[in-house]
């Protein structure tokens, strides 16, 4: 902090007393200013930590419904992949065959 802020310290101060007498309609002593001011910090910061777990939270999930829904794609591919291989076996054709015979289409 340097040594300007701190001369602003006192200034700050006081017009947080004529607020807080404003709003409460009694004087507030120094430490009542700080703990009100401290506390309303910690529940600014509270509330920045919550939103930022909400916010972890909702993309783990997204990768792990991501991840999901790959392994799905892959287990349908492959049920495919076998599928045509079976038909390649049981046509008593090559694959190399069967994959110029798609290309004359």
């Amino acid at each position: 902090m340097t040594s300007v802020e701190k001369k602003k310290i006192p200034q700050i101060i006081e017009e947080l007393r004529e607020k807080f007498k404003a709003s409460l309609g009694k004087d507030v002593s120094d430490e009542e200013i700080i703990e009100k001011c401290l506390k309303f910090s910690m529940q600014h910061v509270n509330e920045l930590i919550s939103e930022k777990q909400e916010k972890k939270r909702y993309f783990e999930n997204m990768l792990s419904e991501g991840s999901q829904d790959k392994q799905a794609l892959s287990t349908l591919m492959s049920g495919i992949l076998e599928e045509e291989y079976e038909k390649i076996k049981q046509s008593g054709k090559t694959i190399k065959q069967v994959i110029r015979e798609s290309w004359k289409y």
